[in-house]
């Protein structure tokens, strides 16, 4: 709890209209509070002390004495001795009787050593005097006894007292009992209430669990708890890889490990697949609960060895502190996975502690998901253009086929806001065939409006979800052939981390696609971080530069250079390029100077519906 945490006992008092008190002169971050008028037995070296606080303010020195009765937290104040005899005690408050049974007449004069019994772990009490011989504050958990000999777990604060001259004269310490969870009735403690593989507690057991603990925070409000909800990186690469014992063996490491990281008081459950679940007991703070995380993560970077083959593995973790707010469990499990995904989209081996923020946007993006699936049926989705220009002529050889979402309340939707959440969902499917059907209607329809563009060709972006979809290539020559697009002026934008993260996978793929006649460009090249050694490889025709390069092409830095870089990179490997986010007349002329055959940009025109675009290409336009 520490000392500071009594002001809260001063405020309630000063609500009674008793007098106020204040602690004496900090020393280090601790206070000096002990008063005659609180009727302390202390030895007489100490009285001179004591006379001088005698002197300030009595009515001050009556309310700490007053907080000190009134705190449910048990209070003891010993002698600072430590070495030759052991420390007395010299004062106990209310709460502490009630802990332990014995009164003041019965304790004052003894020594700690009277709470200490068969159990009592003498490590702790070793670093309990390390500390304080430092003059630093101990924060630990010991089995102490009570005078009927009866033992509890005691998570006690002790911090050491400083006169004037900087001197140790007394020890504060502050005691808690750690209750432990009501037992689990006989018939829950089977094994279906435990993971096969691991012998971990399973969801439902956990279920059981923190519902306790939801119920006993409602009845002690000081009781305070936290959830880690824990999911292992690339878990699927390394299953994949080594295969499904592997998988298992490491699943099961994992799960001794976490085990190694909490205490006794705390549990830990698989829920399935690579997710596990922990609930960490009675914890003072959000820094204890921030502890325990860094220390998983840190056990878990240990390699470990599989198949004779060493593995690293890390993991992300979703965090949640108790709050009055719950009553079920499964709504802290909610918010532990909303914080869970936020450490993953953060980088992943990290952890992220809820917020009603993070719950607020969870929210608005389970509407916003709902929304879109409306706005597939309502056709609320639409297709913008946006046109390719050849540098030398200025004329339209091309268009960019781009999505776009008119939300009926909101208006338009950025792509970026939706296309991840189609991308997770599964619907960038459905909402990708869609616009490559309406785009390759539109390519083919004003190739026939205006015969004077002959070959204009449809640029169609594919992510990665999309390319690798059972029968993707069957699914695209069915919409060439429906709608009669020529496939040789379709061409199909492909990011070059979507190529590099899946290249076995990816390329065979794409390989199928170029037999069909449709070409194939990498978007936003230099971005992303393919190998330039396996591009010769890549059936691809064209080279798109991003648009963060373009801008800074009129700077003498080094993006500009590699910018240069890029196109005559593509140039000596026989592809055709094409620069995005062309805004002005000296980018275009830069670019021009090196050689590059295509541009888009506002210094054009930017992305249109069908009907302005229609008309844009009525008008024959010719930039020079």
């Amino acid at each position: 709890m520490g000392v500071n945490n009594f002001n809260q006992f001063a405020a309630r008092i000063e609500k009674e209209e008793i007098c106020c008190c204040y602690p004496t002169e900090p020393r280090q971050h601790n206070y000096s509070f002990f008063y005659p008028e609180d009727n302390l037995e202390i030895e007489p070296s100490n009285c001179n002390e004591l006379s001088s606080l005698a002197s300030r303010d009595l009515c001050q020195h009556h309310i700490f004495a007053k907080a000190l009765q009134i705190t449910t937290d048990a209070v003891m104040i010993t002698t600072s001795h430590l070495h030759g005899r052991e420390p007395e005690i010299v004062y106990i408050n209310a709460a502490f009787t009630k802990l332990t049974g014995y009164s003041s007449a019965e304790i004052v004069g003894q020594t700690p050593q009277i709470l200490q019994g068969p159990n009592t772990d003498h490590r702790v009490l070793k670093r309990l005097k390390q500390a304080l011989a430092r003059g630093q504050v101990f924060e630990g958990e010991a089995i102490n006894y009570r005078q009927d000999g009866s033992e509890f777990q005691n998570h006690c604060y002790v911090e050491p007292i400083f006169n004037n001259q900087g001197q140790i004269i007394y020890y504060l310490s502050i005691h808690r009992e750690i209750i432990p969870q009501n037992p689990i009735p006989t018939q829950f403690s089977t094994k279906n209430n435990l993971d096969p593989l691991t012998g971990l507690a399973n969801r439902s057991l956990f279920l059981q669990r923190l519902q306790q603990s939801i119920d006993r925070s409602g009845q002690h409000p000081d009781y305070l708890f936290a959830v880690l909800l824990l999911d292992l990186d690339r878990f699927k690469l390394i299953n994949d890889s080594l295969g499904h014992q592997a998988g298992d063996q490491l699943l099961t490491t994992i799960g001794q490990r976490l085990e190694s990281c909490i205490r006794p008081t705390d549990m830990v459950a698989r829920l399935g697949g690579d997710q596990f679940v922990i609930l960490l007991d009675q914890v003072r703070d959000l820094l204890k609960v921030s502890q325990v995380a860094e220390r998983i993560q840190q056990y878990l970077n240990k390699p470990l060895n599989l198949k004779n083959q060493e593995v690293f593995i890390s993991a992300s973790l979703g965090v949640v502190l108790s709050s009055p707010s719950y009553d079920h469990p499964e709504d802290m499990i909610r918010d532990a996975d909303t914080a869970l995904h936020q450490a993953k989209a953060g980088g992943k081996a990290c952890y992220m502690v809820f917020d009603q923020t993070m719950h607020r946007h969870a929210l608005e993006r389970l509407q916003l998901e709902n929304d879109l699936r409306r706005a597939i049926d309502d056709h609320q989705l639409q297709v913008y253009y946006q046109p390719i220009i050849a540098t030398d002529t200025g004329r339209i050889t091309g268009f960019e086929a781009l999505l776009r979402w008119q939300h009926p309340e909101r208006g338009m939707i950025p792509p970026n806001y939706f296309i991840p959440i189609a991308e997770e969902t599964g619907l960038i499917q459905v909402i990708g065939q869609w616009v490559l059907r309406e785009a390759c209607q539109r390519a083919k329809l004003w190739q026939l409006t205006f015969p004077q563009s002959p070959s204009l060709f449809m640029s169609v972006n594919l992510s990665i979800h999309q390319l690798t979809y059972p029968n993707l290539v069957e699914i695209i020559a069915d919409i060439l052939t429906e709608t009669g697009c020529d496939p040789r002026y379709l061409k199909l934008e492909i990011t070059e981390s979507a190529i590099a993260q899946k290249a076995e996978t990816v390329i065979p793929i794409l390989e199928q696609l170029t037999a069909l006649g449709i070409q194939l460009c990498i978007d936003d090249f230099g971005t992303g971080y393919s190998s330039l050694s396996r591009l010769y490889y890549f059936p691809i025709t064209t080279l798109k530069v991003d648009r963060s390069f373009v801008a800074a092409i009129t700077q003498s830095n080094g993006t500009a250079k590699i910018a240069s870089a890029i196109i005559n990179l593509a140039h000596s490997l026989g592809l055709e390029v094409i620069a995005e986010g062309v805004e002005t007349e000296q980018q275009l002329a830069i670019l021009r100077s090196w050689g590059c055959q295509l541009a888009q940009g506002y210094h054009w025109a930017k992305p249109e519906n069908s009907q302005d675009t229609e008309a844009l290409l009525a008008s024959s336009p010719c930039w020079q």
